[in-house]
């Protein structure tokens, strides 16, 4: 899969055609008509070194360390814009990388538990009032700072009935800043995937397991 375009549009015509004529895919699911800007990162679509490491490319479908550094990335990406911009992946398969709007916003934690992490919604005054409610310790301090909660709005669509051509400069070169940055992100996440597979192959591998479940015991007179 080739860049969008080597070259960042300049003038209000080429930005004005580099976001009308961008490729836009389903923010949630098709029968919500809402679409935003998207790339296809199906596998198949992709460009590998060879067909070989094209093929075994599927065997990386559910193996979660191959999305480590794009995840990383994608998350870049969004904090870049205070998280009002985000990107995630959508449809039936995770094909299509798509450009969504959210936010974050204050998760209304004042306190923690230095011993067991535990998060209060209650402030603490001084020298009182500090019991962790969790592990019954008296380590229960004020955060330092305000801990944000992210969310996403993948109902709501991305200049879907926009033509641009009454947009004034400033905003349409923003708005293509935006698209171009996104473009950007996807290459690279698109290449981080490719270099995963081309220096790593699946093997399967036997994991045991424990887990703690509960007995009945006969009761000793």
């Amino acid at each position: 899969m080739k860049n969008i375009t080597f070259k960042k549009p300049r003038s209000r015509k080429e930005m004005v055609n580099y976001l009308k004529k961008h490729f836009r895919y389903d923010t949630m699911s098709s029968w919500n008509c809402v679409t935003s800007y998207a790339r296809c990162v199906k596998i198949h679509k992709l460009d590998f070194p060879s067909q070989e490491i094209k093929k075994r490319a599927y065997d990386f479908f559910y193996i979660g360390e191959a999305y480590i550094y794009a995840r990383r990335l994608m998350r870049e990406f969004a904090e870049r814009y205070d998280y009002r911009w985000q990107m995630d992946f959508n449809g039936r398969s995770g094909g299509y990388l798509v450009l969504l709007q959210g936010g974050r916003k204050d998760s209304g934690y004042k306190s923690e538990c230095l011993d067991c992490g535990q998060l209060n919604y209650t402030s603490v005054l001084k020298c009182v009032d500090d019991k962790c409610l969790k592990c019954g310790e008296n380590s229960r301090v004020k955060l330092k700072s305000p801990i944000f909660s992210v969310f996403t709005r993948p109902g709501k669509g991305v200049d879907m009935e926009e033509d641009f051509e009454d947009w004034d400069t400033d905003s349409l070169r923003s708005r293509t800043s935006l698209v171009w940055d996104f473009n950007r992100t996807v290459d690279k996440c698109i290449k981080a995937f490719v270099d995963f597979v081309s220096s790593h192959v699946v093997e399967e591998k036997e994991v045991l397991c424990t887990k703690t479940t509960r007995v009945a015991i006969k009761k000793v007179a």
